[in-house]
């Protein structure tokens, strides 16, 4: 029974930090101004942590458009004379074959881990563009003896049809950048529009907007981790259409890490603000308490309210360890559980109504019968 109410109680402790972070740090830490000269020191502190963040931020300063990764090479053999003099040793008259077999087995390829680096590249796969035939294109340009000869007809007629594929974006330094185009069609369909090749790459430019961090992101919490935007910019070609020329993209992969910051804002908040505080401020935590209280006394709901099962329901919980449950989960998980109280309380308090209208009858007409007033059934 401890064993499981102090898991419980771990649990709801993450939970209710977390909720605590967010309650003062949203909507620009308007919250913070609820705790006086408390709430001006922590403001302080996270305003030289955001102004740390968003200075010390700087992608230009790095390699973002290099990934670093390490790649196993082939750097030669290892012979382990050793063993072969050993393994030889018990032949008694070891041909040139044996040795040959033996020398094989005691050699092993070596390789290495090799730190290498490439290009960044962002996969994008986006249709440009289609060019289907029709019949009367062709048989405008081409004799239907030709057509024969060429084996083409009207049912695969598609075999000459290509799609335009902007395949990837590769970063080859800090400002410029190559989309790569992918010509997908037959060789016979290449061939027929005189396209060379199937891939085009196209030089364009590009630029970052860095992102802007606020009180909220500085929580660890990856429902508010920040996307770099990136825009790129090409010149019209004639397979990158004037559409695609202007491309944005909000890409995860290269935005900056602020562990450190996280840590420190958590390490702030959890040093100057308590639980008890955060509670005292939290008007729906309040409302959720005074209902709580309202609950506690009925016997078949402070099974529920803890979070114990009903094979408890015999203990007598303080009012300490009733507020712990308040005190130590999530606001979501008192909404479920006063929920499901208030559910039970109707359940007992009908079952009890029910109960009460065929019990006092039942009771009177016993009383009577007891009395000889009525006669036996």
């Amino acid at each position: 029974m401890k064993k499981i109410l102090l898991i419980f109680f771990y649990l709801n402790v993450l939970t209710a930090q977390s909720n605590k972070y967010e309650f003062f740090l949203k909507n620009n830490g308007i919250n913070l101004d609820l705790i006086g000269d408390k709430g001006i020191i922590i403001r302080k502190e996270l305003d030289d942590i955001l102004k740390q963040t968003n200075e010390e931020n700087n992608l230009e300063i790095k390699n973002f458009w290099k990934i670093q990764y390490t790649e196993k090479e082939y750097v030669g053999t290892s012979f382990d004379k050793w063993g072969y003099a050993e393994r030889i040793l018990l032949y008694n008259n070891p041909t040139q074959m044996d040795a040959a077999i033996e020398k094989r087995n005691f050699t092993r390829e070596v390789y290495e881990n090799v730190k290498k680096e490439k290009n960044r590249i962002f996969e994008r796969g986006t249709l440009l563009f289609k060019i289907k035939i029709k019949w009367e294109d062709l048989t405008s340009k081409n004799s239907y003896s030709q057509l024969v000869e060429k084996g083409i007809n009207k049912n695969n007629l598609s075999k000459l049809d290509i799609s335009v594929i902007l395949d990837k974006i590769e970063l080859i330094n800090s400002s410029t950048c190559l989309a790569h185009v992918k010509i997908n069609g037959t060789d016979e369909a290449l061939k027929y529009h005189s396209i060379p090749k199937n891939i085009y790459k196209y030089k364009g430019n590009y630029k970052f907007k860095k992102p802007v961090y606020n009180y909220i992101d500085l929580i660890d919490d990856s429902r508010f981790a920040k996307l770099v935007e990136i825009q790129f910019n090409f010149d019209k070609k004639k397979y990158l259409p004037e559409k695609y020329t202007s491309i944005t993209i909000n890409e995860k992969s290269i935005t900056p890490s602020i562990f450190k910051q996280k840590s420190a804002t958590k390490l702030l908040l959890d040093d100057q603000i308590s639980t008890e505080m955060f509670l005292k401020y939290h008007t729906e935590y309040q409302t959720f308490e005074n209902e709580y209280k309202l609950l506690r006394d009925k016997k078949w709901a402070k099974p529920i309210l803890n979070g114990i099962n009903y094979s408890y329901t015999k203990k007598d919980f303080s009012e300490d360890e009733l507020y712990d449950d308040i005190k130590y989960s999530s606001l979501i998980g008192i909404k479920n559980k006063l929920v499901d109280a208030k559910y039970q309380l109707y359940v007992n308090e009908k079952k009890l109504r029910s109960q009460t209208l065929w019990y006092f009858p039942l009771a009177y007409s016993t009383y009577l019968i007891i009395l000889g007033i009525l006669p036996p059934a």
